[in-house]
């Protein structure tokens, strides 16, 4: 049987490898999640979800502009155990003074019954309260 050549822009590529999308569609099925990879879910996602997103897209806090450091989040994110924060400079003393007058003995059960709350309304209570 003769050997079939590959066309020279096949060749060329042989290196690059496999795309994000390839890589998050793979470990997706692999762990059996939702793929959140280009043009995934392919099904329509829930109302409350979508408004959320909406209300995020127009606060003006973008996926890929510098980590913005979010002071309304700080005790929530010390309750789940984060130690180490990226932010813009701006954002530091906020920042600093949240961690500082944070009792983690109260924002650690706080934070696990946001993580385990579906009701957005809820939620804003929850997180209200951490903020108190």
């Amino acid at each position: 049987m003769p050997q079939m050549t590959r066309p020279p822009l096949n060749r060329r590529l042989d290196g690059l490898g496999t795309t994000i999308f390839t890589e998050i569609t793979a470990l997706a099925q692999k762990h059996g999640a939702v793929n959140l990879g280009q043009g995934f879910p392919n099904f329509a996602g829930p109302a409350y979800v979508k408004d959320s997103a909406a209300r995020a897209i127009g606060s003006d806090l973008n996926q890929y502009a510098r980590m913005a450091g979010e002071p309304a989040l700080t005790r929530l994110l010390l309750g789940f155990g984060l130690r180490n924060f990226s932010m813009h400079p701006a954002q530091l003393l906020a920042i600093k003074e949240r961690v500082l007058r944070t009792n983690l003995a109260e924002a650690q059960p706080l934070a696990q019954r946001v993580l385990r709350q579906s009701d957005p309304r809820k939620t804003r209570e929850l997180l209200a309260k951490l903020n108190a």
